[in-house]
């Protein structure tokens, strides 16, 4: 993903649809169980079934390309290299944001949930 992505792009864009979502009462905040360790998440109220199915597929390592029914992303998430390291030694990658129609942002980290949990808060 390019620099601009960041400042002019969809990681604006999802950041702001979250804060949308919690303006209308609908973010929620959650965590799912995968075969190493919890991953906790931020998303839309109604889209929580989903995430962690994806959440699930990538903390497994099953990423699904370009096939029918699969979960396709456009650059890498390393969420299971960095939960298969999380219990050994530091990794660069503590979470991530999913952007599109639905984003939703995950870490595998509670207190790193907490600080972004405060971005959407309502003011």
């Amino acid at each position: 993903m390019g620099s601009a992505e960041y400042e002019w792009g969809d990681v604006p864009r999802a950041f702001t649809a979250l804060h949308v979502f919690e303006k209308d009462g609908k973010l929620a905040q959650n965590e799912v169980e995968t075969d190493h360790e919890k991953v906790y998440y931020i998303c839309h109220a109604d889209d929580q079934k989903e995430v962690e199915k994806v959440l699930k597929k990538l903390a497994a390592g099953e990423l699904l390309r370009n096939m029918k029914g699969g979960y396709r992303t456009r650059d890498g998430v390393w969420l299971h290299e960095a939960l298969l390291n999380k219990a050994h030694e530091p990794f660069d990658v503590a979470g991530g944001v999913c952007i599109g129609d639905s984003p939703f942002l995950y870490v595998v980290d509670v207190a790193m949930l907490e600080k972004l949990r405060r971005l959407f808060q309502k003011s």
